[in-house]
């Protein structure tokens, strides 16, 4: 690939490479999605599931990581500390979300909220990925579209500098 000749090209190649350095940080600064890792599971007793899966219950919720409040952190902490649980099954952690056993389930029971919290966590990532994508791509498209609108009104400048007959 050869460089740009003209000075127009090459601050059109200067923006463009400006703008696909700036986009990301734009996003992350203005943005940024709410990551997978604030986020804990702790699971439920049979009587208080409230959904199903093939017949299945599914004997987990999240929940938001501990806030500001001393509330939530108490909250977190009856959920998942392993000293007040005393039970053979404390947890288990999953792409850095912990899934607390509060309910205290069996190991059968555990196992199979185990499943579908790691199919949610999955989900949560490709969500994540996502957004991502999304708020880097309409920042660099708009980016992108002034730089084009600025070098097509600079060649309109220039040709009717030029005194082209219309």
């Amino acid at each position: 690939m050869q460089a740009p000749r003209s000075r127009t090209g090459r601050l059109v190649l200067l923006a463009v490479i400006v703008a696909l350095v700036v986009a990301p940080l734009w996003a992350w600064l203005q943005a940024r999605p709410f990551p997978p890792t604030a986020w804990y599971g702790y699971t439920l007793a049979r009587g208080d599931v409230i959904s199903f899966e093939a017949g299945e219950p599914i004997q987990y919720t999240l929940d938001m990581e501990m806030g500001s409040s001393q509330s939530e952190f108490d909250t977190y902490m009856n959920r998942c500390d392993p000293t007040r649980l005393q039970t053979s099954i404390v947890g288990q952690e999953y792409r850095g979300l912990m899934l607390c056993n509060a309910a205290r389930l069996s190991e059968l029971d555990f196992a199979a909220a185990a499943r579908f919290f790691k199919a949610d966590v999955d989900e949560m990532y490709g969500r994540y990925i996502a957004e991502w994508v999304w708020a880097i791509g309409q920042r660099l498209a708009l980016m992108l579209g002034v730089i084009l609108a600025t070098f097509l009104a600079a060649r309109a400048f220039r040709w009717v500098r030029a005194g082209q007959p219309t």
